[in-house]
């Protein structure tokens, strides 16, 4: 148990940057709790790209996500969503390397160690896609039936990071390559960390 709340078998992380749709991301996070029923936990980022649109002001007390994040809130209030499985994490700064072109590995590695607790399993979406009804118990059901096999990552598409399924002891060590190699993107390294830990 985990901030009081027992370990989950699927985590989700979501980085909203100026390209994120609040409607979007609010309809994404809402249709992976209902069709996980209670075995979801969703991690958003908020990117420190984001912190200079509209969505996302500086206020006296910090960075303040009045509008997004309110938006946010209502739209899962409204679908009766359990926000207490929605994580959100803004990092400060000081987190960051100077050179903004190195902030999504960085990004990525926070989300990657802060959720491995929580879960058994990782996905990370983009902020952006949709999941058919199905999504989830088809992903269920699969690993059910390779239950007796071996394996650290489930390829759900054929190329890049995003929409692999992880299991969450090997994500401090992808979060580990991220960081020592900062310029690459995880698209790349992904490759180079499966022949690491396999």
């Amino acid at each position: 148990e985990i901030l009081g709340l027992h370990r989950k078998w699927l985590a989700v992380g979501v980085v909203l940057d100026e390209l994120s749709v609040v409607h979007s991301v609010a309809k994404l996070v809402t249709n992976l709790l209902v069709e996980g029923r209670g075995g979801i936990i969703v991690v958003l980022l908020i990117s420190r790209s984001s912190r200079s649109t509209e969505l996302f002001d500086r206020g006296d007390g910090g960075w303040r996500h009045s509008n997004a994040l309110a938006a946010l809130r209502d739209v899962w209030l409204a679908a009766d969503s359990d926000v207490s499985m929605i994580h959100v994490l803004d990092p400060p700064d000081e987190f960051y390397p100077e050179s903004p072109a190195v902030a999504t590995n960085v990004e990525l590695a926070l989300m990657m160690n802060y959720a491995a607790p929580l879960a058994k399993l990782y996905l990370q979406l983009e902020a952006t896609c949709t999941i058919l009804p199905g999504f989830v118990s088809a992903i269920r059901d699969y690993i059910d039936r390779i239950r007796d096999t071996q394996w650290l990552m489930i390829l759900l598409t054929k190329s890049g990071f995003h929409n692999q399924l992880i299991q969450t002891k090997v994500l401090p060590r992808f979060a580990e390559l991220l960081v020592m190699f900062p310029d690459i993107p995880a698209d790349t390294l992904l490759w180079d960390f499966v022949d690491i830990v396999s």
